[in-house]
């Protein structure tokens, strides 16, 4: 009886961190593309480029090169 337990409350942990990392992903994916959103809207509408904008296109250079290969360098070392 106590196995069953332990099997089915492992189960629902591990449901709701996939759910989480879904989630993550979900907003990483809609920050990336806010950004992208911005940064696109900024070079093409505006003939001076602000402080701002520059901001924006260091975070998506961030968001769309570097924290791929962090989250892809700590998988690959755990291993």
């Amino acid at each position: 009886m106590f196995e069953k337990v332990k099997r089915f409350l492992s189960g629902c942990l591990e449901v709701v961190a996939a759910l989480i990392v879904f989630l993550a992903m979900i907003a990483y994916l809609g920050l990336t593309a806010i950004t992208l959103t911005f940064v696109i809207n900024d070079l093409r509408l505006d003939t001076y480029v602000s402080l701002g904008t520059g901001v924006e296109i260091v975070m998506l250079i961030f968001l769309l090169v570097w924290a791929p290969i962090l989250v892809l360098r700590s998988f690959s070392q755990r291993r």
